[in-house]
């Protein structure tokens, strides 16, 4: 330490004799100042001098103050991004009015909105002609691209992009953050031989970077407990606790936890949870670290424990004081019904394996044969992207039986803790696998006995058929039903419990939320045998996976609109109804026809809720362009029962249906007054601006 301090001395006087000689301004001084201090650290830990591997930031050359039509454009463009008007963004961006006062920071505008539409190869454009045009490309731009391969479930590519960030100067906290998010969203998968996305990325870029905040453990530590990776997972919890200054208090019962800083609870709430289930899915005894997530909850609730002052990190705005009082309290209630879920999840699964008493080791096999026969995960990613990129990954869906399984193996491997479990019981030569061929994959299946079961046939399809015959009456057809984006799994989780005789299959585009729908079905009363969990892009799972003619029921409940208030401007509908162009969303007309084939003819139902009569408005359009398009496949239904549902508008023919979801609908409905679903429940607080409190809107299509 005295050398150091000798060192940051000498290096104080030589920076101070330097600007003084040169001239240099103030701003210069600072960031010298800082890149100094970063090489005295760097000299103290023994590590490489920065000046020999990137920086984190070139000083940037002092530019002249944008004009007012330069900054007019920016916040133009900034609007345009907030309301997803991709196209009219780009226009114009690309008007040659604008040839004199376009800059990086415009760019960086036009991939945001690209990012946020699901059109990424917009973005992928824009960049290539910043390049081009030799325009100084920052830091920003560089994770406006990489949000954008993290929305469409791009992590091959932007995996290649965050090393790029890496070779050129070392990515910021917010490029950290963006690329874990994405690793949460689309776990690890097969491209061309090579491994990329969820906890493998996430290894890559958490040994690369050289801060984190709250919301980089929170990303990383549930990645580490969805692949059952707890020493690794107990490690970071640790480590985040010293970081964020949370005083620890052992307790035989659970951790008592006092700070300063609300928002690190939270964090730290949310990572006790991720343990508390991964230790459950092992048979392991989770009560201590359960109660421990109990008391997190408490203390993120009920706010500063340790002094008066309340502090935010990681980017996270509920407990902010400077920001608009409407957001304020939108933000507040969204952070507390998120607490109060977390609340009951643990208490749920402390409450199932009280009633099981799992032994591990029969626990991680069982565990083992749920993930092959009950859990496949074909893609993922943060949002619902355009049609085009949707057709894109079509022409590069693997039909191949023996490549499908090896692909869904080795995603349960890595990410999803096959590794972890299978290893509880089997010590075999598999334990330095990270990925896994097929005499591999038929190693595993054989020793749990599963290879004489067909999971995927020779077209491609999975056989859920005959997943689901397994244990029932053979020659009995059972109801298949399917829900897409079915989020957390409540739902899904619910209907499977109180309809035995039916088959339900789960589908959502997130990894971190299809993991922890598989994970509510394992630990569910009595482990669920008719629920099957996949993580895949909606509309090419309909139409790559699933046999035609064979759905009885696809349910879609609380879909995610493209914007809020699309559904208001009549103009923009009736384009759509009459063929034009729709938003990225769930239910396009695409995904309503993909929808349609897999149903059973004439009693086959689509079903969809919604909170927002905004967006029923939209999906209207999108069902009568569907029908205008394959107008001998589907038409229009109403519920069995339409007596206990108000109609309370039509559109091109279709019917809006005011009410509660019941069985007139094919809705198995609970008889307390909590909601549905995470977001049901949400709405129910009164968080959503356009989302309304009880008023659910339904809307039923049925195969011609």
């Amino acid at each position: 330490m005295v050398f150091a301090s000798m060192f940051e001395k000498s290096m104080e006087k030589r920076e101070k004799k330097k600007n003084q000689n040169c001239g240099k301004n103030n701003k210069r001084k600072t960031q010298e100042k800082s890149l100094k201090n970063e090489l005295s650290r760097d000299h103290v830990s023994g590590k490489p001098s920065a000046s020999k591997r990137p920086r984190i930031e070139k000083v940037r050359p002092e530019r002249s103050q944008p004009s007012r039509e330069a900054l007019q454009l920016s916040a133009r463009l900034k609007e345009l991004s907030s309301q997803k008007r991709l196209q009219q963004a780009v226009s114009l961006y690309q008007d040659k009015a604008n040839d004199k006062i376009r800059d990086s920071h415009h760019a960086c505008s036009v991939i945001d909105c690209a990012a946020r539409c699901g059109s990424i190869s917009t973005g992928e454009k824009v960049f290539a002609d910043m390049k081009k045009k030799n325009m100084p490309i920052t830091i920003e731009t560089y994770t406006a691209l990489l949000k954008g391969y993290a929305h469409s479930g791009m992590l091959h590519k932007g995996f290649r992009l965050f090393k790029q960030m890496c070779e050129i100067g070392n990515p910021n906290v917010r490029s950290l953050n963006t690329l874990l998010r994405g690793c949460l969203w689309t776990a690890a998968t097969l491209e061309n031989g090579s491994l990329a996305g969820g906890v493998v990325t996430s290894d890559f870029a958490w040994r690369r970077s050289r801060y984190q905040d709250s919301s980089s453990f929170e990303y990383y530590v549930t990645q580490l407990c969805q692949s059952l990776r707890l020493d690794d997972a107990r490690d970071e919890i640790e480590r985040f606790k010293q970081i964020m200054k949370i005083e620890t208090t052992r307790n035989k019962k659970g951790d008592i936890f006092k700070t300063e800083d609300r928002t690190s609870m939270e964090s730290l709430s949310v990572c006790l949870l991720a343990f508390t289930r991964a230790q459950a899915l092992l048979g392991l005894d989770a009560r201590h670290i359960g109660t421990s997530a109990l008391n997190a909850v408490d203390v993120a609730v009920c706010g500063n424990t340790k002094g008066t002052n309340e502090k935010a990190y990681g980017g996270k705005r509920s407990w902010k004081k400077d920001e608009s009082h409407q957001r304020v309290v939108s933000n507040t209630r969204y952070r507390e019904h998120r607490l109060n879920e977390i609340r009951d999840e643990v208490k749920a699964i402390l409450e199932a394996l009280r009633i099981r008493k799992p032994k591990p080791k029969q626990a991680a096999k069982n565990l083992c044969k749920q993930l092959l026969t009950r859990f496949f995960y074909f893609s993922g990613g943060g949002t619902t992207t355009s049609i085009n990129r949707d057709e894109k990954l079509r022409e590069k869906c693997v039909i191949n039986s023996k490549d499908i399984i090896t692909q869904l193996t080795t995603s349960n491997w890595v990410s999803f803790g096959l590794k972890s479990a299978f290893l509880k019981f089997d010590g075999s030569a598999l334990s330095r696998a990270e990925t896994l061929n097929w005499e591999q994959c038929k190693q595993i299946l054989k020793t749990l006995k599963l290879d004489d079961i067909s999971l995927v046939n020779e077209k491609g399809f999975v056989c859920f058929s005959k997943l689901f015959s397994v244990g029932h009456q053979k020659g009995v057809t059972r109801p298949l039903n399917i829900e897409l984006g079915s989020g957390f799994g409540d739902w899904a989780v619910y209907q499977a419990t109180c309809n035995p005789e039916q088959d339900y299959v789960a589908v959502e585009l997130r990894a971190d939320r299809i993991a922890q729908t598989f994970a509510r079905a394992m630990l569910s009363g009595k482990a669920l045998r008719n629920l099957c969990c996949v993580g895949a892009d909606c509309g090419l799972f309909l139409r790559e996976r699933v046999e035609k003619n064979t759905v009885s029921t696809v349910f879609v409940n609380h879909p995610e609109p493209p914007t809020q208030t699309f559904g208001s401007n009549e103009e923009a509908l009736s384009k759509i109804a009459q063929g034009g162009d729709e938003p990225a969303h769930i239910l396009n007309s695409s995904i309503i026809i993909a929808a349609a084939e897999c149903l059973a003819p004439i009693k086959g139902w689509l079903v969809i809720v919604t909170d927002n009569r905004m967006h029923a408005r939209l999906i209207c359009a999108s069902i009568k362009k569907a029908m205008t398009l394959e107008p001998s496949m589907i038409k229009p239904a109403c519920p069995s029962n339409p007596s206990k549902m108000k109609r309370v508008e039509v559109l091109w023919g279709v019917s809006i249906y005011e009410g509660q979801p019941s069985e007139s609908i094919r809705h198995s409905v609970k008889t307390s007054g909590s909601g549905q679903s995470y977001f049901d429940r949400l709405w129910k607080t009164g968080a959503g601006t356009h989302a309304d409190c009880n008023k659910r809107f339904i809307m039923m299509v049925q195969r011609e």
